[in-house]
């Protein structure tokens, strides 16, 4: 094989190529048409030409599935990932590939997926009852609003209880589907749409929170620096806005420091605000649609609003024994969304339900803050791929 030896997946080489076949005519024209409308003249030219440069991999096994050597909305991202270059996108979207394919990303998604949907293995249920990720609502778009509550999150602990292999399979499932909901929102809106809105909550709420905040905040970065790499390498183009709030004034002091170091185009996606809800609540309304109402703690400052932030997190339990009544109130949250994937052929219409009954993600992203503001900057580039300078982005 020229991608490194014989694929995997090689008896069902024919039916696959048959359904890749039956993509490229019907569904792979629309794309092409969305994303043709939707971007000037010049990047259309050059993402063309980065489609021409990787048709040979219709028979990669990363391609089995869904052709995305294919789908212009991929390729798209890579190109944007790499600011433009059409032979740096293409190095990109072949490693990736290549990626893909060894770590098996396909079967060890669905097969998480599933044990979570199940939701009754050891590691499926403390994911499911202390994840600190949701989705808020939909914002304008019809996307999921990411809301990440690092602030209550123990990834020490997860990873003690569960592995880190898994912490990581765990967040590229969540991963995945936001870029299955940016796919569908594609084609629901005739337009596309260039990553999702991310809320990273770093405050420290004391009594409404969870303890050993600076603590936490420290393992995360350790737990999670490994996978940084992952997601620079593999997913280009996840946000579009990043708002990293409730952060304290040392944490300001130190971005203002670092800030000339932040490339512009990462600042015009980022939003670093302190503790007043104020700073942010306007610009974030501006992402939701008319009548969608954001949940109190992320507009009000009230000892009642701080209270009512979901999720809960905490601190995971020594042996991994979870109670049940936080796991049953935890899959009521969940329920209705978490599980599934968006389908690309199922998905004509937005939901409705622009609720904010935070529901559960099962994630605790390992994008965690280096004693915050470092690590905060690190999470962002990680989702938006910017060119921070260090060695391996090319």
């Amino acid at each position: 094989s020229a991608y490194g030896g014989p694929g995997k997946l090689a008896g069902l080489e024919l039916p696959l190529r048959v359904r890749n076949q039956s993509y490229a005519r019907f569904k792979g024209a629309e794309e092409w048409e969305v994303v043709s409308h939707s971007v000037e003249a010049d990047e259309l030219a050059r993402l063309r030409a980065l489609h021409e440069a990787v048709q040979d991999l219709d028979s990669h096994p990363a391609c089995s599935r869904v052709p995305l050597n294919r789908q212009a909305q991929t390729l798209l991202r890579f190109l944007r990932g790499r600011d433009g270059s059409i032979a740096a996108a293409e190095v990109m979207f072949r490693n990736c590939l290549e990626w893909r394919a060894n770590f098996c990303f396909d079967e060890k998604i669905e097969s998480w997926r599933s044990e979570l949907k199940q939701g009754t293995s050891k590691r499926a249920r403390l994911f499911l009852t202390y994840g600190t990720d949701s989705d808020m609502c939909l914002d304008q778009f019809g996307v999921p609003v990411w809301l990440m509550r690092l602030s209550v999150s123990d990834p020490a602990g997860m990873v003690r209880e569960v592995g880190r292999d898994i912490m990581l399979v765990n967040s590229l499932h969540r991963i995945d589907a936001m870029h299955s909901h940016l796919r569908c929102a594609m084609f629901r809106n005739g337009k596309m749409v260039r990553g999702c809105v991310q809320i990273i909550d770093v405050g420290d709420y004391g009594k409404h929170g969870v303890p050993k905040w600076w603590q936490r905040m420290f393992d995360g970065f350790q737990v999670g620096k490994e996978a940084f790499k992952i997601f620079d390498l593999n997913f280009p183009e996840t946000t579009r806005k990043i708002f990293i709030v409730r952060t304290g004034s040392i944490t300001m002091r130190i971005y203002r420091m670092v800030q000339p170091m932040v490339p512009p185009r990462t600042q015009k996606k980022m939003k670093l605000c302190g503790w007043d809800a104020a700073e942010w609540a306007d610009d974030l309304q501006d992402e939701m649609p008319s009548g969608c109402t954001v949940p109190g703690f992320l507009t009000n400052d009230s000892d009642a609003a701080l209270s009512s932030a979901r999720p809960l997190g905490g601190l995971v339990p020594t042996g991994g024994v979870v109670d049940e009544a936080r796991l049953e109130a935890a899959l009521r949250c969940s329920k209705s969304t978490v599980l599934t994937k968006p389908r690309e052929d199922a998905a004509t219409e937005p939901s409705a339900d622009h609720s904010v009954h935070a529901r559960r993600l099962l994630i605790p992203f390992p994008i965690i803050l280096v004693v915050v503001i470092a690590a905060a900057l690190s999470g962002a580039r990680a989702l938006s791929l910017m060119d921070f300078g260090i060695p391996g982005d090319v």
